[in-house]
């Protein structure tokens, strides 16, 4: 063999070698290198201070979690890593004394956000009232109580569980992170029953008084319920994840109306058009006895239809929606309404989009 050949040899030898180290260096590398890093702290929003030992969950865009909670150190910091496949990623705080952080972006489409601030704030539990400030022009004669609903075995939040003022035809639902506010609740002794189809049902009594707030923390066990009387309809797993991220857009209060089931059969379940007949901004206009033209605003174009999460219209100008008569009122689970593309959640947003979108949720589901 020539010289020039062993060279050659030689230098693919050392190729190979150094390749081999790459690929060793590169599976020797912790999990944490492979994923986008998210830090930054819980503060303490009155007393302007770090919050140690409080849980940071990590939820998707639809509020499901997203791995185990981590706890934050005594300088209030925290840090974990995500998947990188991840879209987005929203970050809630929460710890007992404190009401949960709103969700926070701390990933999107540009990367992790850098400087994260999760604020909380105390709320006193019922065995110690706090007064509240006086509202303008009179003096404050009910109370307040913010609540919390966690699984009893596993101490993540419990969406969608329905909150009952016992005695009264007061209902309120939680929200994705469990959460629930009551405001102008009498004087005197107060029963809330809290139930949900997947847990047993769990009841709290105290005594309200004026001019107090109140934080309550309730844990629920799971358990199939049999029901007498009652007819229970089977959801399938999509339609639990479709109603999660309804709850979730909800919670982040951003430019959508929605509409429930609960106010559309308060209204005795008119056609879905005259439901959004009133809502600000939106143009109805009958075309015959089932279709209608909507517009929001200045568009001229109809919104994009969604039902039940599937596009089924194509926006042309001056097109009615004959897709708003195909879901009868009485199915219907929950409506959105996002009136112009800047109000849109990613989820709808869309070419189509630019006149805004109609959502359509119906009891069975996609």
């Amino acid at each position: 063999m020539s010289r020039s050949g062993s060279r050659s040899l030689g230098g693919l030898a050392l190729a190979v070698a150094l390749g081999g180290l790459a690929l060793a260096v590169a599976l020797a590398l912790p999990a944490e290198a492979m994923a986008q890093r998210l830090a930054g702290m819980v503060w303490d929003g009155a007393a302007g201070a770090p919050v140690a030992d409080a849980r940071v969950i990590a939820l998707s865009a639809q509020g499901a979690p997203l791995g185990d909670p981590i706890a934050t150190g005594l300088d209030g910091r925290f840090e974990l890593f995500m998947d990188t496949g991840i879209e987005e990623v929203f970050l809630i705080a929460e710890k007992a004394g404190y009401a949960t952080s709103a969700p926070q972006l701390a990933s999107g489409p540009d990367g992790p956000v850098a400087g994260l601030l999760l604020e909380v704030r105390p709320v006193q539990p019922v065995r110690d009232a706090v007064t509240l400030e006086a509202r303008t022009g009179s003096d404050v004669e009910t109370a307040q109580v913010v609540g919390f609903v966690v699984d009893r075995d596993n101490g993540r939040p419990v969406p969608s569980a329905e909150v009952e003022v016992v005695g009264t035809e007061r209902r309120i639902t939680t929200d994705a992170n469990g959460m629930f506010v009551l405001r102008d609740l009498p004087p005197g002794e107060t029963g809330l029953a809290i139930s949900h189809l997947s847990y047993a049902t769990s009841g709290k009594l105290f005594r309200a008084e004026a001019g107090q707030a109140y934080e309550l923390r309730a844990t629920l066990a799971p358990e199939a319920i049999a029901l007498e009387g009652i007819e229970v309809t089977s959801r399938t797993p999509s339609w639990y994840r479709q109603m999660e991220g309804l709850q979730f857009r909800m919670s982040r209060g951003l430019g959508g109306t929605f509409v429930l089931d609960t106010q559309i059969e308060a209204r005795g379940y008119p056609p879905v058009a005259e439901l959004l007949r009133e809502l600000p901004g939106t143009r109805i206009r009958k075309v015959n006895r089932f279709d209608y033209t909507v517009n929001f605003r200045r568009c001229e174009l109809p919104p994009v239809l969604y039902i039940d999460g599937v596009q089924v219209n194509q926006p042309e100008e001056g097109a009615a929606l004959p897709e708003l008569a195909m879901v009868p009122a009485m199915d219907i689970q929950a409506i959105e309404v996002y009136r112009g593309a800047g109000t849109l959640p990613p989820e709808f947003a869309g070419p189509d989009a630019m006149c805004g979108a109609i959502v359509i949720w119906t009891k069975r589901g996609g």
